[in-house]
């Protein structure tokens, strides 16, 4: 389990994530630009809304595989 105080910002090694089944997850944007050494993101079967602040993709330089499955509630990307 990921802390709430250090969120997804002490894990700027990461480089593969997959997140599934979180059913208090409504967001992605809040920590997942520090990860800056994703190489791999793979999302599915959350209940993940159309953030407003909108995701910061640019963060992304090494992201070579993204896979999103069963979004119900996700209306668009940014």
């Amino acid at each position: 389990m990921i802390s709430a105080r250090g969120g997804l910002r002490n894990l700027t090694s990461l480089q593969y994530l997959s997140i599934s089944r979180c059913d208090r997850l409504q967001t992605l944007s809040r920590g997942i630009n520090h990860l800056s050494a994703l190489q791999e993101l793979y999302v599915g079967e959350l209940h993940l809304r159309t953030d407003k602040e909108g995701m910061h993709w640019k963060g992304f330089k090494y992201l070579v595989s993204l896979k999103f499955w069963y979004l119900p509630e996700l209306k668009s990307l940014p």
